[in-house]
Parts: structure tokens; C-alpha cells; sequence
């Protein structure tokens, strides 16, 4: 890691340093009547390359009223600069066009700073939908449902911003990918290889780049936070255009993903993915569209072989890790992707 880089990352974590700007450029821009009274921050990063940082604010008004605000802080890693911006980007989209209030919301974006390399939104109140599903809490087809119709509603938007997925990029990515599986061994390797070309000869005909509108990019359980009767959507940092129906792609098969790590049972995950995907094609206008539903099934191909190559990239460094990797995800991934795509 070089000087500079160094350097961006403590800052971020840095009380002094974050206090003083948070001061003199945040808080005079997006809280103009308000006074910083008191500042903590709390550094979340789970990787040296790159920091997730919560600072709290309290912000004292004119009347003396003293509210804390909770502000997340991203700095990504030096070669993936352009999630900061993206990110930004698509909150300020979803902000300005109803997002901001109501059921359906995003975080309030406070700005991106590429000199610190820097993101900043508020914190969106609530319970992450993977919680919440992982612990039966709550009316769990009621927080689905909300999922849906944010989903929904997001989609039929049809925003034309944003950096555009080509089949160049899909076809790199693949590329990673086949590499990926030669560490966990020749077998998955060529099962993987397999896989994908049959996909990519698959999505050539499906997919058109110029039709495609703004998605999440990694929407999923995760991402979702339920709060009473309204819902957010965070992690905007692999925002793009592309095909929508790629991201109900992703968000079923992260959902399934949880059951084959035997954290919720299989037949919950089953009728729970049934009712988001049954609402959203609702929603959408696409109801009884075997085409997109078929669609979906051809993306779910490409978000269980990318799984697999994520786990394969950085599990495979104990026989234990093997042992899980093999059970939580390769024993699904390879011989559902081979059925989907009637292999």
C-alpha cells in the first residue's frame, strides 16, 4: 500500500481530522442552521484496503434543540474509485424522484469528495430484511412485499444515468471467473467453464445494452432495511445500467444463499422468494410473462457461478474452508446452473 493511499484511509477514521471537516464543509452544506455540539465516529472497516466508517453527530439548532444525526462514511479501494461516484450518483437520482419520502426510500446522499475519496449519506433507521428473515421476527410477507414493491418501483423508473454493463464486460468478468475455479480444483474449473459459455451464448440474444435502465447492482437482503411500514435500499456502489431483471436474479439467489448455509430453512426462502417475484412481475406489468420469467432464470445462472468464484477466490485456504465451500455453496451452485440451463 503506498503513502497516499495510506494516508486516505486514516483520515477517514481520523477524529480530529473528520471532526474539522465535518464542521467547516458537511454540516454548513446540508444542516446550514445547525451547530456541530458533539462528534464520534467508529471505524467498521472489515478490510486494511478500504474503510466503512459511522459518525455521529450532534447538531444543535437555533431554537437550542440538539439532534443526533448517524452519517456513514465509504472509502473504497484505490482501484474501485469509481463506486464513490456511482453510488452518489444514483442516490441523488432516487432522492430527487419520490425516494425521499413515503413507502419506498433511499438514504439522504451528503456528497461524494474524490480528493478523500470520500462518500457520506445518513444512516437509514430500521432492520436489515436478512435479520429479520434469519430470525422469523416480524411479518416477514409484509417486509417482502415492501421489498417488492421498492423493487417495483425502482425499476419503473427506467433512469437512463449511470455506466451501462456491456457484453464485453460480462465476457471479462467470465474470464476472472474461470480463473477463480482452478483454485478450488480442475473439476469445478471445467464444470464452471462450461457453464458460462453456455450462458454468454445464452444472454447474447436476451440481452440489449441500449435498452437497459439504472439497477441497485447487488440488491439483496442485505441491502433492504425495513422500518415499520416503510423500507430503504443502501449500497449504491455497484450501480449501472442494465437488465432489471438481473437484479431479481440476484436478490432471489443471495435469499437462497442463506438457506444453504442452513441458516433458514429452504421452504421459508422458497415462499418468500415466491411472493417477491410474484409481486414484482405484478408491479412491473410483467405478470404471467414466461420470457421473463425464463430471463431471470438464465441471470440466476450468472449470479451463482459469480458466488461460486468469490467463494473460490479467498476460501480455499484450510481443508476446512473446503469442506464448508463445498457444502454451502458448490453442491448447490454447479448442478442447479447445469439444470437451469438444461446441461
Amino acid at each position: 500500500m503506498n503513502q497516499k493511499n495510506r494516508l486516505i484511509l486514516r483520515r477517514a477514521a481520523s477524529r480530529k481530522i473528520m471532526e474539522d471537516f465535518f464542521e467547516k464543509e458537511v454540516v454548513p452544506r446540508y444542516y446550514p442552521k445547525a451547530e456541530l455540539v458533539s462528534f464520534q465516529l467508529k471505524d467498521q472497516s472489515a478490510y486494511q484496503f478500504k474503510k466503512a466508517v459511522r459518525y455521529t453527530l450532534g447538531l444543535r439548532y437555533p431554537n437550542g434543540e440538539i439532534i443526533e444525526k448517524i452519517v456513514r462514511g465509504n472509502v473504497p479501494s484505490r482501484h474501485q474509485t469509481w463506486e464513490i461516484t456511482v453510488s452518489d450518483q444514483a442516490l441523488n437520482y432516487l432522492y430527487q424522484h419520490g425516494f425521499d419520502r413515503g413507502k419506498y426510500q433511499v438514504t439522504r446522499p451528503l456528497g461524494h469528495y474524490p480528493s478523500r475519496r470520500l462518500q457520506l449519506y445518513e444512516e437509514y433507521p430500521g432492520d436489515i430484511l436478512s435479520d429479520l428473515i434469519k430470525k422469523g421476527k416480524g411479518d416477514l410477507k409484509k417486509s417482502v412485499l415492501l421489498a417488492a414493491n421498492w423493487t417495483a418501483e425502482f425499476h419503473n423508473l427506467k433512469a437512463k444515468i449511470g455506466r451501462v454493463k456491456t457484453l464485453k464486460a460480462i465476457r471479462e468478468d467470465m474470464s476472472h471467473f474461470i480463473k477463480n475455479y482452478g483454485r478450488h480444483s480442475l473439476k469445478v474449473q471445467a464444470d464452471g467453464k462450461k457453464i458460462l459459455e453456455h450462458f454468454y451464448a445464452a444472454v447474447q440474444k436476451q440481452y440489449h445494452p441500449k435498452k437497459s435502465g439504472l439497477i441497485h447492482g447487488d440488491l439483496n437482503a442485505n441491502n433492504i432495511v425495513i422500518n415499520k411500514n416503510q423500507v430503504g435500499v443502501i449500497d449504491f456502489g455497484n450501480a449501472w445500467r442494465f437488465d432489471p431483471l438481473c437484479e431479481i436474479a440476484n436478490y432471489l439467489v443471495q435469499l437462497e444463499l442463506i438457506s444453504w448455509r442452513s441458516e433458514v430453512s429452504p421452504r421459508l426462502v422458497d415462499k418468500l422468494n415466491a411472493i417477491f417475484l410474484k409481486n414484482y412481475l405484478q408491479k412491473t406489468k410483467q405478470n404471467n410473462n414466461r420470457l421473463a420469467e425464463k430471463r431471470i432464470d438464465l441471470w440466476k445462472v450468472w449470479w451463482m457461478m459469480q458466488i461460486t468464484a468469490f467463494a473460490c477466490s479467498i476460501f480455499i485456504d484450510s481443508k476446512k474452508n473446503r469442506a464448508d465451500l463445498n457444502r454451502t455453496i458448490v453442491r448447490h451452485t454447479i448442478p442447479r446452473s447445469k439444470s437451469l440451463l438444461n446441461l
